[in-house]
């Protein structure tokens, strides 16, 4: 009895530290009290009704390890508790197992090297301390990384993390019972200490991977960004058409440059200035229903490019436009000359489109007698 008892003891520490990790990484739909007392109740039923199998298979107490594979029918009430999808829990709940068997495998393998009428309780002991230094430290790691690299990866990496997981898993249990169906040894040991530490550096490589991937990301971005108003700058113009260029895409090129913007500079500083860029792009951006087609590409001048069906209508809006922001903020609007150039009709190069719309602009400015 006392010995059935370890064992259960080492079952049930497993399934604690397992649900509790899932419980971190997942966002639970019911109370935690409700959440509980289901996981309580599925517990008892899964671990009576595996051990009854296992039992009548003749793979029970040697500390094969098998059981665990048991574990994933903890997906069943994990998608019903939690809010994530399959895949994400799969994902973690293997996560979680890998951890959870080589503490298992390693108590095992050690106690295997003494008298086997101690086995039980030197396994059971053995992963109580294990536990007890590593678990914090596992769940930190969750948190702090894996849960960082399931949160910012591509699917295709995701994909290849939820396969990565899974094999470590299966690596793990495959291994342990091949160990343990051979006499223990302190080779056996130090083997699984080795595939734990190379475990663990996998996903450290992988979330190192991830964060540099992430940084570059966000460094590309910056350099395609203008640093003030956050538009496109230049080299994302650039991009840009050369894309509608080569998918041969119908569309217009609005050049747009302020008016009198050099007297803001001179009468009230370039902070100031700096303002009433930032808020004539907050204007164009209402403007044209969002950012994302708006560039800076120097200090006054902005370019706008449009779907040539919807040139009429978007000049027709800027004509009228009553710029409400400025008259929000009480600041005086001085306007904007612009001019435009469309693809296919007017040019089709870059260069051509820009130089034909930044005469027009010019010529509106004429017009008003407004000094470029």
């Amino acid at each position: 009895m006392g010995r059935f008892i370890l064992q259960m003891l080492v079952v049930i520490e497993m399934i604690c530290i397992n649900t509790l990790t899932t419980e971190k990484c997942c966002t639970l739909k019911k109370s935690k009290p409700f959440t509980a007392a289901v996981l309580v109740l599925w517990s008892i039923l899964v671990i009576f009704s595996v051990l009854l199998l296992i039992q009548a298979m003749g793979i029970y107490g040697n500390g094969n390890g098998l059981f665990v594979l048991f574990g994933f029918l903890y997906l069943i009430p994990f998608t019903w508790l939690f809010k994530e999808s399959l895949d994400h829990i799969l994902t973690v709940v293997c996560t979680s197992w890998i951890f959870t068997m080589f503490c298992f495998s390693i108590s095992v393998n050690f106690a295997k090297m003494f008298d086997e009428a101690y086995f039980e309780i030197i396994a059971c002991f053995l992963q109580s301390v294990i536990y007890l230094f590593t678990v914090k430290r596992f769940w930190q790691l969750v948190q702090d990384k894996f849960l960082y690299i399931l949160h910012h990866t591509s699917a295709e990496t995701y994909r290849s993390l939820r396969s990565l997981s899974i094999s470590w898993f299966l690596t793990a249990v495959m291994v342990n019972f091949s160990l343990v169906m051979q006499s223990g040894c302190l080779f056996n040991f130090l083997i699984m200490i080795i595939l734990l530490v190379n475990s663990y550096r996998t996903y450290i490589l992988l979330y190192d991977t991830v964060r540099n991937y992430e940084t570059v990301g966000s460094l590309q971005k910056l350099a395609m960004q203008d640093a003030l108003t956050e538009l496109g700058n230049r080299s994302s113009l650039i991009i840009e058409m050369d894309r509608r260029l080569h998918e041969d895409m119908a569309f217009f090129l609005l050049f747009m440059d302020l008016d009198r913007f050099k007297e803001i500079n001179d009468n009230y500083g370039h902070l100031q200035g700096d303002q009433y860029l930032k808020l004539f792009s907050e204007e164009l951006s209402r403007l044209f229903g969002g950012s994302e087609n708006i560039y800076r590409i120097s200090g006054d001048e902005f370019i706008y490019l449009g779907l040539l069906n919807d040139k009429t209508e978007i000049l027709e809006h800027l004509a009228v436009y009553e710029w409400p922001l400025f008259k929000k903020r009480k600041l005086q609007f001085l306007g904007v000359s612009y001019g435009c150039a469309d693809y296919p009709q007017d040019a089709c190069g870059y260069e051509e489109l820009l130089n034909k719309a930044d005469a027009q602009m010019y010529a509106m400015k004429e017009s008003r007698q407004i000094e470029r």
